[in-house]
């Protein structure tokens, strides 16, 4: 009936709409790298590879923002980098750092 027709023509409508905006928007989209991991296994956790790898460390039990930051700093890594992004050489230095951080001049909670 009438309803069902008016329904059909809704439908097209929006889908015109849908494809429209996003020809016209022009948003931005990450573009993924082969190597580009998805999730990472640090420290018996696992890491989304989309996050930005400062806050992706957090996801470690007892890791923060503070102590990510000190880590990446330490081990000389881009922050702004998306944890996915991460190289094998490179994650090797985050849980070298993250295992002894006396070593690295990290000073303990107190």
């Amino acid at each position: 009936g009438i309803n069902a027709e008016y329904g059909k023509q809704w439908y097209q409508r929006r889908v015109r709409e849908a494809v429209v905006s996003t020809q016209s928007t022009g948003e931005m989209s990450i573009l993924i790298a082969p190597d580009f991991q998805h999730i990472l296994r640090v420290l018996n956790t696992n890491i989304d590879g989309k996050e930005k790898i400062m806050y992706a460390l957090t996801a470690i039990k007892g890791v923060g923002r503070r102590y990510s930051n000190i880590v990446l700093k330490k081990a000389d890594i881009d922050q702004t980098k998306r944890a996915g992004e991460i190289t094998d050489s490179e994650l090797e230095r985050i849980m070298e750092i993250m295992q002894n951080p006396r070593d690295y001049k990290i000073p303990d909670i107190s």
